[in-house]
């Protein structure tokens, strides 16, 4: 019996993309997925293969997503920081139980 190793593959990013397309975003199942990779381009993927490299991929999208969110939240925390009015209350006043129509523009 031949010695047999197992290491692990790489694939490109092509085949990747066209992976987690057709997984995520039309819902095609695993084994279809696998059935489409032979059929399409010769690659014999395990469904552990498949699960992989969706969710590396999802990881890295959601990594910059955060990046990009946190940049964002950093910006808008400084221009409110020098902000000369920081909040506006525009509820109703109420006097002696009656509504006055008046919005008074509080800073605080």
């Amino acid at each position: 019996m031949a010695n047999q190793s197992f290491a692990a593959m790489q694939y490109g990013a092509r085949i990747t993309a066209i992976l987690v397309y057709l997984s995520v975003f039309q819902f095609v199942p695993l084994d279809r997925l696998k059935s489409l990779m032979i059929n399409l381009f010769g690659v014999t993927l395990s469904r552990a293969s498949i699960k992989a490299m969706t969710r590396r991929t999802v990881d890295r999208k959601r990594a910059r997503r955060s990046e990009r969110l946190l940049g964002f939240a950093d910006a808008l925390r400084q221009l409110i920081l020098v902000a000369p009015i920081k909040h506006l209350d525009e509820t109703d006043l109420r006097i002696v139980k009656t509504l006055k129509p008046n919005i008074f523009w509080l800073p605080r």
